[in-house]
């Protein structure tokens, strides 16, 4: 609400003189530098509302108050005071707003007995009966993203909200939410994996009041979940036997942690198998392409759908692999209290370049993870 005063003399100067120490009397009140003599404050209407009310409490007795707007120019009526106190109330329409950000500065206006006249303004605006906080960063995964939404009008209380949610442009409608509202607060729950990477969710508000109805849509995409981090190229041959997928480092091929070990095979084969007995590793063969986008639920589905194997004997460049292992829960990241639970983890791994050699003294390859 913006406030601002001045003085406007209308009479002639003698008697501005003489009336001088009298316009100093003016009861007010010194706030951030600025003099002000009443207390002007506004509810904004919404667009469901019909009207507007000023609520006016004055340090000075003022009796009676003339309303304008349009920089004086237009005269909107009058307000009677009790004890420097009052209401005014209009039409928003009056004032002619129309739409949300439509704003009109009203003029109240004191004439003393000397024509001594002061002048205080404020700002009406016209404004949303809904504040939405749309949800943000939805990638299809379990993450709960809530829409946050606050809805009603400022001079009565709703009639009904209606909440309805479609997929794409082309989608219908489907209600989520029909009610008589008396809530000021709500939110409604999404997560990215209900819906397919790249689908637009539009969010549609309705609500009534009377004979008067509002709406508002927001939407949101949901983008693909996909693996944080990808690895440096790491070696496995016959001297770097085994490789720990979850540290990233290469271990003895003996180790509890070797989720990868070195295999060589006949006719120049190389590949690796999964010797751990305490964490078993899975191998899916799938296409570089998923390892191009990263995609995270698209790996974790195509692992369930595919044939599992535990040794892979001959691999090749570009070959990628969904790997699924298992380790402790000692992070305690599901919130069970369970930290000898085995969870599982997945990730991607593509051969980088391979080395065979007709000795087999020198063979290994290269490979790149992404988890």
């Amino acid at each position: 609400m913006k406030i601002s005063k001045y003085l406007l003399l209308l009479a002639l100067p003698f008697i501005f003189f003489s009336c001088d120490e009298e316009s100093d009397d003016f009861a007010s009140k010194i706030e951030n530098g600025e003099l002000y003599r009443m207390d002007l404050s506004v509810k904004n209407p919404t667009t469901l509302d019909t009207k507007f009310e000023v609520v006016i409490d004055a340090y000075e007795v003022f009796d009676k108050l003339e309303v304008t707007y349009n920089g004086t120019t237009t005269k909107l009526g009058e307000v009677t005071l009790t004890s420097g106190a009052g209401t005014f109330e209009d039409s928003y329409a009056t004032i002619g707003l129309t739409k949300i950000g439509d704003s009109e500065t009203l003029d109240f206006i004191y004439t003393n007995a000397n024509g001594i006249k002061y002048i205080q303004t404020v700002d009406v605006e016209l404004v949303s009966p809904f504040a939405i906080t749309n949800v943000s960063g939805v990638i299809q995964d379990n993450m709960e993203h809530y829409l946050k939404f606050k809805a009603g009008a400022t001079y009565a209380t709703l009639t009904d909200l209606t909440l309805s949610a479609k997929v794409s442009d082309a989608g219908t409608y489907a209600e989520i939410v029909d009610k008589v509202y008396t809530v000021a607060d709500d939110s409604i729950l999404f997560k990215g994996m209900d819906y397919n990477v790249g689908d637009t969710v539009f969010v549609k508000f309705d609500a009534v009041l009377g004979t008067k109805t509002h709406s508002e849509t927001v939407s949101f995409v949901v983008n693909m979940a996909k693996f944080a981090n990808e690895s440096e190229a790491f070696m496995l041959d016959t001297e770097s036997e085994g490789f720990d997928l979850m540290k990233m480092v290469n271990v003895g091929s003996d180790e509890d942690e070797a989720d990868l070990t070195f295999v060589l095979g006949m006719d120049n084969m190389i590949g690796f198998s999964s010797n751990n007995a305490m964490y078993v590793t899975d191998f899916v063969k799938t296409d570089k392409a998923l390892y191009t986008s990263g995609d995270m639920v698209k790996t974790m589905a195509d692992y369930e759908a595919g044939t599992k194997l535990t040794s892979i004997t001959d691999v090749d460049v570009d070959d990628v692999y969904i790997y699924m292992t298992y380790r402790k829960d000692v992070d305690d990241i599901d919130g069970d209290d369970d930290k000898d639970e085995l969870i599982p983890h997945y990730g991607l791994l593509m051969v980088s370049s391979v080395d065979r050699t007709n000795n087999n003294d020198d063979d290994g390859f290269m490979f790149k993870i992404k988890y």
